[in-house]
């Protein structure tokens, strides 16, 4: 049965202080475990300063992750938090992809799951995802995991930093940190797996609907027949008007298929008018628009927290929430995990903020059904 230790640290500016709490925190026995795999979410500082690498010589395994906004761990939390998620009780397989390009990120990434899984006659029971962020090639990259992943639930996120641009945003592979790579966790052998989403409550969706006529994958071309720009303009979203303010408006969308509708950023404006989304935007979709402030960011979040524990049985839980959130937290942004590590009690969880996560949606009678987030707070439970 997979389980989880986790510790943390605020010594942004003494490496070995820093890497002795860590090992302290997890407590590992003389003789570690033998299957094991740490999970890494720091501020990109402590990449860059040599902690990350110093802690991933003295851990006997293999670690993963990326840099963030802000982390919580072990009843700490906070933007420069490092927190290590050490995962026992089933195998790992633990994979770096090869640079990723927007033309070629869709294969690369299908092509470094399949390496992951190589010599494996079973399926992993789950796939843990940390993305670059590389512009317009992100859904790309998530389009080459889904596709390799099949039925296989994929839970991860989109790397992100404390920048205004995200220009020191990393993910983490045995030390060290990577601008354009991926990097996967197979895990073979985790049972009771549970995975749970919340975006906004129901009274913050407008009631009115539009249906997407045109697009191409994240490509939101016409809505209701008109050219997107134009739709926007009818929504009071001008240039003028506020739509550069659009990547801070949760777009829900509807795809029809028996699962809940999922959040999707607009993020960025092509010179044709048409709007480069967080997600795959489909024909015959339906969207709507959406609005988050602190009461339903902090409701949402204690939604998705309780139904997780509500689960029962749980050894660990890892909540991978969307960085506006804690943005639009203004000098409350620590609020939101706060308000998660006060429901999870003595579970050990880790939280990481990402630009982007990807969470599974039940699908009814097709099971999980693997999506790319915006907004969302996303939860896995085991």
């Amino acid at each position: 049965m997979m389980r989880m230790l986790s510790a943390g640290t605020f010594s942004i500016d003494d490496p070995d202080a820093a890497v002795d709490e860590i090992l302290k925190g997890l407590a590992l026995d003389s003789e570690p475990p033998e299957n094991a795999v740490g999970i890494i979410a720091c501020n990109y500082e402590y990449i860059d300063n040599g902690t990350v690498a110093a802690l991933s010589r003295r851990l006997p395994f293999d670690t993963a992750g990326c840099t963030t906004l802000g982390s919580g761990t072990a009843g700490k939390c906070g933007q420069e938090l490092l927190s290590v998620a050490v995962l026992t009780g089933a195998e790992f397989s633990t994979v770096l992809s090869g640079p990723l390009e927007s033309e070629t990120a869709s294969a690369v990434s299908a092509a470094a799951c399949r390496r992951a899984s190589a010599g494996r006659e079973e399926k992993p029971s789950l796939i843990l995802a940390y993305m670059p962020m590389i512009g317009l090639g992100i859904h790309s990259i998530y389009e080459g995991i889904a596709e390799a992943a099949g039925t296989v639930p994929v839970f991860g996120l989109l790397a992100c930093d404390q920048t205004l641009k995200y220009g020191e945003t990393k993910v983490i592979m045995n030390g060290e940190g990577f601008r354009d790579r991926l990097v996967l966790v197979l895990v073979y052998g985790a049972l009771g797996l549970s995975f749970f989403t919340a975006a906004m409550p129901w009274k913050n969706i407008q009631k009115q609907h539009a249906i997407i006529t045109e697009s191409e994958g994240c490509l939101l071309k016409r809505v209701n027949g008109m050219l997107l720009l134009d739709y926007l303009a009818t929504l009071g979203l001008t240039k003028d008007g506020g739509i550069e303010a659009t990547g801070s408006i949760p777009f829900l969308v509807n795809y029809n298929d028996g699962s809940k509708p999922a959040a999707r950023a607009l993020y960025t404006i092509t010179p044709e008018g048409y709007a480069v989304c967080g997600g795959e935007m489909p024909v015959n979709a339906a969207i709507t628009i959406g609005s988050l402030d602190y009461g339903s960011i902090m409701e949402s979040a204690g939604t998705a927290s309780m139904e997780a524990v509500k689960a029962g049985n749980i050894n660990g839980i890892f909540v991978y929430p969307c960085v506006s959130r804690s943005l639009m937290l203004g000098p409350n942004g620590d609020d939101e995990m706060r308000r998660a590590m006060e429901i999870f009690g003595d579970i050990p969880y880790q939280i990481c903020y990402g630009a982007g996560e990807i969470c599974p949606l039940n699908g009814g009678e097709r099971g999980w059904i693997n999506y790319l987030h915006s907004f969302s707070f996303a939860v896995c439970a085991f």
